[in-house]
């Protein structure tokens, strides 16, 4: 039976409901990091500071390798790589 002049009803979304759902994605693929892990990356850019890796423009090519190296150092478990980790915790 074909319903004429009655319209459906309509579901209105608010932008939290697509907040919810797009977080509920990330949350998975999202690593957090411990106190100790981010005192670490902060020694570890210092450290390069100290040791003639940072220029005007930045750190010099390879910087992040080096800090993975001090964080395995530190962390022989962790599986914090290079990229993206360090570099997005860094840009954030």
């Amino acid at each position: 039976m074909a319903l004429t002049g009655v319209l459906a009803p309509t579901v209105r979304l608010h932008s939290s409901d697509y907040r919810r759902n797009r977080s509920a994605s990330n949350n998975r693929s999202r690593r957090s990091w411990s106190d100790t892990e981010e005192a670490t990356l902060v020694i570890a850019l210092k450290d390069l500071v100290v040791s003639g890796w940072k220029s005007d423009n930045g750190f010099k090519g390879g910087y992040l390798t080096r800090i993975e190296e001090a964080m395995k150092r530190d962390f022989p478990k962790t599986d914090l790589k290079a990229t993206p980790h360090i570099s997005s915790k860094i840009s954030t």
